[in-house]
């Protein structure tokens, strides 16, 4: 398959590996890095550093952007989790073995916590995963309302209490977005669980007991909707749960969108809190906005803040927006140094605090 065949099917890596083999890995860094820059000219300098992208400092580019810490770290971190939780609504099951392939990238112990709508599904679920892990393998049958946000906070409420780190993940579609979002899927895959040293990344972050979430820079194509949209009506009781006041004008509109995230138990427990059940979820018809389940989405930072704890933004480079600014780890003492440059809370400050 050609680089220009590559490119206008907007294929993920897992596809591309099936058409390139070992190979794969190049071409798609490839394909990704030509599409941003025929979306975003830049000049011949700033073209070559964003195709090279070698410097050991922070990769800054102009004209605004994202600000996101680069995975992998540039040195090595030792892993300190034994065992975390995999979230997992698995509404698509032919997707389940494009997960299952990053899946085996995590480096630690993994319990595996799945949602799906359907006891054939369930099954079919069951005899993929059979014998390919060594963690357990929960499997859950829930409604087909609210999405994935339901089951995550609804059906597996009672996990969390006993993992301290998980990871929440779904088999994203968008389809009626059609090709627009098609690699959607594939840059959450690979920003979240891309490799071993991608996830010790992570969990490193995480190590930090003030880090409460991680989560990838926003998708290019998602960017101009990052807004509370027709969501106000509903994030406004649910903020006042959490002590707040929603103000359209001072809030920033900020949050993991796509719902897919490494986190710590203790920065989604407001939301917990809230004692959600799946009635209180929008019946689905294909809506794209305006129920509760986008608004669960854009409180989940707010979440993690009521929480006491912070949030950070995670890139690769080579998926990563012209126009991002990539902060480097190169240390542990790195890490503290980021802070400043990503977090940036959703919550008001009052001055002084």
């Amino acid at each position: 398959m050609s680089v220009s065949a590559l490119y206008r099917n907007d294929l993920g890596l897992n596809d591309i590996r099936k058409a390139c083999g070992r190979y794969a890995e190049f071409y798609f860094q490839l394909v990704i890095k030509l599409k941003a820059l025929w979306r975003y000219p830049l000049s011949a300098k700033k073209r070559k550093r964003y195709l090279i992208s070698r410097t050991g400092g922070p990769l800054v580019m102009e004209h605004g952007g994202e600000a996101a810490i680069v995975v992998p770290f540039d040195f090595s971190s030792t892993l300190s989790v034994d065992r975390v939780a995999v979230i997992f609504h698995c509404f698509y099951v032919d997707l389940v073995d494009e997960f299952m392939q990053y899946f085996k990238n995590i480096p630690c112990d993994a319990d595996f916590f799945i949602s799906t709508d359907s006891a054939e599904k369930a099954e079919e679920i069951k005899l993929r995963f059979f014998g390919q892990f060594k963690g357990s393998i929960d499997i859950r049958i829930v409604p087909n309302r609210g999405r994935d946000v339901a089951p995550k906070f609804v059906t597996f409420a009672d996990v969390y209490e006993r993992y301290n780190i998980f990871v929440h993940l779904h088999t994203k579609q968008s389809a009626r977005a059609g090709a627009k979002l098609a690699g959607w899927r594939g840059y959450f895959l690979e920003t979240l669980l891309g490799s071993p040293k991608i996830i010790i990344s992570i969990l490193t972050l995480l190590q930090d007991p003030k880090i409460g979430i991680v989560f990838p820079a926003t998708y290019k194509p998602i960017r101009p909707y990052m807004s509370w949209g027709r969501n106000a009506a509903k994030i406004r009781p649910i903020l006042a749960r959490f002590g707040l006041t929603l103000s359209l004008g001072n809030n920033r509109i900020e949050f993991p969108s796509g719902s897919m995230f490494w986190g710590r138990s203790n920065a989604i427990k407001p939301i917990l809190d809230l004692g959600l059940t799946f009635d209180d979820f929008d019946l689905e018809a294909g809506q794209v906005d305006g129920t509760l389940a986008h608004a669960i989405e854009r409180v989940i930072l707010y979440s993690c803040e009521v929480a006491n704890l912070e949030w950070r933004k995670i890139s690769k480079p080579y998926l990563a927006v012209p126009g991002d600014t990539l902060i480097r780890i190169t240390s542990l003492a790195s890490i503290k140094e980021a802070r400043e440059k990503v977090f940036i809370p959703v919550i008001p400050q009052v001055p002084g605090d």
